[in-house]
């Protein structure tokens, strides 16, 4: 082996996957105009994230988002590999939705006061 590749097995360059545990939770896609009802299984590293899972927006590599319903508890490690693994977001779905329901909100209030000022 030359001296050039020893820098391959640096200790300070890998990542020990060990030290970061994996928790799967059950989650639904987050469309433009509505929420997919069936569950999908996904795997995030946030444990606080995991407790309080449910109304919870995450969002995946693609930039796709996903609503938490609920934690699973008991999980095999071969579950893992077929999950899709995702990143907490500071949003709830509460928050989401307030931004897209506003703009109806302010519609209406609008309409009403038209309606009852003639």
């Amino acid at each position: 082996m030359h001296i050039e590749q020893l820098s391959l097995f640096q200790h300070d360059e890998l990542r020990d996957e060990s030290e970061n545990q994996r928790y799967m939770v059950l989650v639904s896609k987050l469309h433009s105009h509505y929420l997919d009802s069936y569950m999908i299984r996904a795997v995030i590293t946030d444990k606080q994230v995991r407790d309080n899972i449910k109304n919870q927006v995450l969002r995946d590599q693609y930039g796709h988002e996903y609503v938490g319903r609920k934690s699973v508890k008991w999980a095999r490690n071969d579950d893992f590999n077929n999950c899709l693994r995702l990143m907490p977001t500071n949003n709830s779905l509460n928050h989401v939705l307030g931004f897209k329901v506003d703009p109806v909100k302010k519609l209406l209030a609008e309409k009403r006061r038209k309606h009852y000022a003639n």
